[in-house]
């Protein structure tokens, strides 16, 4: 700095070390722009994985784990974080996380039950409805990523430990999904608080192989995380009408030569029923028709945990 101020034409020579020397003088002199390593004490804009690891051997996330209150960004670089995300996303602003919040309880009243807040071993449930046991976390995708660098990249994870250990069940919802998949999102509520508009029974219904377009389509209306490649498809059909589906990846290996060979291991990557609807025995019937038409040696799945219990992972 003291030779740019001697000699500015040449600061071009050295613009990223320049940049970098500006902010941390900043953020020795600006309290906004600056955030103090509580390792070494000195102040910068950020505190950076680089120099965690090469200054006192730690990642990120153990310095985090080791002060658990500490900053990680400036306050200067979170306002600048956040005009750039609702810049590039077109949302709100103004309290966009409790807007959200706000709409999904009102639709959790609007079913018939009371709602509370929760105090958990590490955070605060938004939306627990006592009758049921079930928590519900709205998470404002700004708030809860990684421009809000003050917090453990765990918390979700351990908040939901936390609850199946105290028997509660909690689903993690995040504002895109609230956004622009409502209706899925709102059929999932119910669904695992026992409201259906339709209930079948899988003896009435047909099983056919579904055709690419068919199931892209199906999912696409009724899934949450969409279509999928897949190498079978199975439809279970009511009067005509596709209500439920399976579809399984063979999992390939290759050998040294580079030559395909087929290990009998298949992974079951969706499993979609129709908005609204319980289909009784449709899973144990369109699963009992892919391993009498394939004959599996092993049928393995993955669950995502925001969703599921422990227990549906297990099955």
């Amino acid at each position: 700095l003291k030779y740019v101020e001697l000699y500015p034409n040449d600061n071009k020579l050295w613009p990223n070390r320049l940049n970098k020397e500006i902010k941390n003088k900043n953020a020795h002199t600006d309290g906004n722009a600056g955030v103090k390593c509580e390792e070494c004490g000195k102040m910068f804009c950020k505190i950076t994985e680089t120099h965690l690891k090469q200054k006192h051997n730690l990642t990120t996330q153990e310095y985090k784990e080791k002060y658990p209150y500490a900053k990680i960004n400036s306050v200067e670089l979170n306002n600048k974080s956040r005009e750039v995300y609702f810049l590039n996303t077109g949302l709100s602003e103004i309290n966009p996380t409790s807007s959200g919040e706000n709409s999904v309880r009102n639709f959790v009243e609007s079913l018939g039950y009371e709602v509370k807040k929760y105090k958990t071993g590490f955070s605060e449930i938004d939306i627990f409805i006592p009758a049921l046991n079930i928590g519900i976390e709205y998470h404002g995708n700004f708030y809860h990523s990684q421009f809000m660098g003050n917090h453990l990249s765990t918390r979700h994870l351990d908040n939901t430990i936390y609850c199946e250990q105290n028997n509660i069940r909690l689903i993690q919802i995040f504002e895109d999904e609230w956004l622009y998949k409502k209706e899925i999102v709102k059929s999932r509520i119910k669904s695992i608080f026992g409201i259906y508009e339709n209930k079948l029974f899988a003896r009435k219904c047909e099983i056919k192989l579904i055709d690419f377009n068919t199931t892209r389509e199906f999912l696409e209306k009724n899934h949450l995380q969409g279509n999928t490649r897949s190498d079978y498809n199975i439809g279970l059909f009511f009067k005509n009408e596709l209500v439920q589906c399976l579809t399984f990846s063979n999992i390939n290996k290759r050998t040294n030569g580079n030559e395909v060979y087929n290990t009998g291991v298949y992974e079951n990557v969706r499993a979609c029923t129709k908005l609204n609807t319980n289909v009784t025995g449709g899973f144990g019937k369109l699963l009992a028709f892919f391993e009498n038409m394939v004959n599996p040696r092993q049928i393995i799945s993955f669950a995502d945990r925001r969703w599921a219990r422990s227990e549906e992972r297990r099955v």
